[in-house]
């Protein structure tokens, strides 16, 4: 079994962290420095796969009667085991005990993963862990009292011990879950009927059959997918309380991508263009369906997929790279291709680059083509990272960041698209004082 050691200084969390990845409490939690003392070791089982888990002190118990006896027996586990899991406290911010433990760990050579434990608001992560990015190294955000991250440190366990999960333990694999938008009477429970092979949405050729969101799943090819199918956005008098409306229902917050549904007889509208705009400023990807391409056939002067493709370009002219896919949900023709886009999709949202990788080439953009001044005064960006955000988002620091004006941004981030094939989806790149 592989062998894995929670190291970090006192009171941050480590033996919690231990009671949740062996399922029971062995450790003892008590909020005061200094409780565990020897090293504690224990089987745990996650997904058919077994490793051993080791609970250590905390290092560097200045003042303690044990702490240098601690500080030994923990630099001893770093050298005997396979694994590092790093813990910091995300409340109490980056120490100089952190930098103390992190340069230990560093120089054993072990593969090691950083947890921030106590991040108990995740859309507040990315300020609390801030503070802790001068390492230059990825973080991971977690709140182990909450079982916040404890699967995820699970699967980077498993990714590095050379153990995958077995077939039998697909179920416990994330559920990818689809939107579908789209105006009234373009197809869209029909689609949703075909991917789940079951009359589940109700259809017909009136529109305003759907009225209210309507929710299955399916698999395909050992995936798991959420689908919801929406009522069609008609034209309204209030367009943009409709758009209102639609971004803060549950579903959209929830969904991890968008199926923009066009009917190949009309065409993209302007509606559509107004739906693609509210899924990308709140940072949602989008894929453009062209629903019954069927009758491309039969029409007088037939159109290629390159033709109707630049079509579709020209009227969302702000909003390049679309990816668009062309099916005939009827027939159920294009629905491997809409899959086949959907997973393409799904990779790049999670897409993760490492620090050094990104620093390197993020150093090399800047040389090229420097941020402007502000006022009279250089902008100076020293260093980039990703967060656990998704779609890929980035923190870069710099001297003055009112300074870097939303084209240098867009400018970056067309560099990162380029760069990593992330060309279709949102990227966000927030600049902060360092």
């Amino acid at each position: 079994m592989k062998r894995v050691l929670i190291v970090g200084r006192p009171n941050v969390g480590k033996s919690s962290l231990f009671n949740r990845l062996v399922k029971r409490k062995k450790a003892l939690v008590i909020n005061q420095p200094g409780v565990t003392r020897d090293i504690l070791k224990q089987k745990a089982s996650w997904w058919g796969v077994d490793f051993e888990v080791w609970d250590s002190g905390g290092l560097w118990s200045e003042g303690s009667v044990w702490g240098e006896l601690i500080d030994k027996k923990v630099q001893q586990a770093v050298q005997e085991v396979d694994i590092v899991l790093f813990v910091m406290d995300a409340r109490s911010g980056f120490l100089e005990e952190d930098k103390k433990t992190f340069q230990v760990i560093k120089k054993s050579g072990k593969p090691f993963l950083t947890l921030v434990n106590k991040v108990d608001e995740l859309d507040k992560s990315e300020l609390l862990l801030s503070d802790f990015y001068r390492l230059g190294i990825d973080l991971f955000p977690c709140a182990f009292e909450k079982d916040k991250g404890i699967s995820e440190t699970v699967e980077w366990i498993l990714s590095h011990s050379g153990k995958k999960r077995t077939e039998n333990e697909a179920v416990d694999s994330p559920v990818t879950s689809l939107l579908v938008v789209g105006k009234t009477n373009v197809g869209k429970s029909t689609l949703c009927n075909a991917l789940l092979k079951k009359d589940r949405m109700l259809t017909s050729p009136l529109a305003g059959t759907t009225m209210d969101v309507v929710e299955d799943q399916f698999r395909y090819r050992g995936r798991f997918y959420s689908l919801l199918d929406t009522a069609g956005k008609a034209r309204t008098r209030d367009k943009m309380q409709s758009l209102a409306d639609f971004k803060s229902h549950q579903s959209f917050k929830e969904a991890d991508l968008i199926l923009l549904l066009l009917d190949y007889s009309s065409g993209p509208s302007r509606q559509d263009a107004r739906l693609i705009h509210s899924c990308l400023e709140e940072h949602k990807a989008v894929i453009v369906v062209v629903n019954k391409w069927d009758l491309s056939t039969k029409k007088d002067k037939a159109i290629s997929k390159e033709e109707y493709r630049k079509n579709i370009q020209d009227k969302f002219r702000f909003y390049s790279h679309l990816p668009v896919v062309f099916i005939s949900a009827l027939n159920t023709s294009g629905l491997g291709d809409l899959m086949k886009k959907v997973d393409e999709v799904y990779q790049k949202l999670h897409f993760r680059i490492s620090t050094s990788e990104l620093n390197r080439f993020f150093m090399e953009v800047i040389r090229k083509a420097p941020a402007p001044v502000y006022g009279v005064e250089d902008v100076k960006l020293y260093y980039i990272t990703q967060t656990h955000q998704i779609p890929p988002s980035f923190i870069a620091f710099a001297n003055y960041p009112q300074g870097v004006r939303d084209s240098y941004r867009r400018f970056l981030i067309r560099q990162i698209q380029n760069k990593w094939s992330l060309k279709g989806i949102p990227i966000r790149i927030s600049v902060l004082h360092k």
